[in-house]
């Protein structure tokens, strides 16, 4: 920890968001760190299931992953997703549109809150600098002028990255990359022979009751007979 630096400028400098980090260190005082200490970066995702390949956005994760098939890699990045009454949509959509600089037309339900239809571009907008639409009409992938919210459930369906994140990814999604929303705060994964569970919490509420949703998630993916049920729970 270098001298002033808080969790969350931590978290931003590893590709996190404070929430992450908080709940690896839940007793450390995120504005007031030791200089000098050390602190693990929990850094380590089992990737979701995916059919596409492409670019996939796990809603209760908060994080977007992004493959690079010739390179057999995955970039990952947290993100904001929508509230509860503005959930964002899940499902496979495509990159319809690509801007710099995008003005933002700003929603009707919203433009009483900024006193103004169009927001142009600058860096006030609240979209950013750089504007990925999806087929989902109104709804897309952008940068934010608030990097502090990303990593939180208050979006109006929209998808916002760290600035320095979206500029990454725009540059690297050309027009018609795959975008798969999906929807699992359950996942296993495998590492030399073991088994992983990763669980988030849920929050469209979704899930009637997470262990029988952990237990159907494992039988689809035929390992419920190796996996050892109290460590699940645990992690539940």
């Amino acid at each position: 920890v270098k001298k002033g630096e808080t969790l969350l400028d931590i978290a931003r400098n590893y590709g996190l968001v404070i929430s992450e980090m908080q709940a690896y260190h839940p007793w450390k005082d995120p504005w007031r760190l030791d200089e000098g200490s050390e602190l693990q970066v929990p850094s380590l995702w089992i990737v979701p299931e995916t059919k596409h390949r492409a670019i996939v956005i796990n809603v209760p994760e908060m994080r977007l992953y992004r493959f690079h098939a010739k390179k057999g890699t995955v970039s990952t990045y947290p993100v904001t997703v929508g509230e509860e009454e503005t959930q964002t949509p899940l499902g496979t959509y495509r990159v319809v549109d690509r801007e710099v600089d995008p003005e933002w037309n700003i929603p009707a339900k919203l433009q009483h809150k900024y006193k103004t239809k169009i927001i142009p571009a600058g860096d006030d907008n609240p979209i950013g600098k750089y504007w990925l639409g999806l087929s989902a009409r109104g709804y897309g992938i952008h940068g934010t002028d608030n990097a502090w919210s990303v990593g939180r459930i208050l979006s109006n369906g929209c998808i916002r990255l760290y600035p320095e994140d979206m500029e990454k990814l725009f540059r690297d999604v050309p027009m018609g990359t795959v975008v798969e929303i999906v929807y699992e705060p359950v996942k296993f994964g495998y590492r030399g022979g073991v088994i992983f569970v990763e669980v988030h919490e849920d929050p469209y509420g979704f899930i009637e009751d997470a262990e029988q949703h952990a237990r159907s998630v494992a039988k689809n993916r035929g390992i419920e007979e190796y996996v050892d049920w109290e460590k699940v729970d645990e992690a539940i």
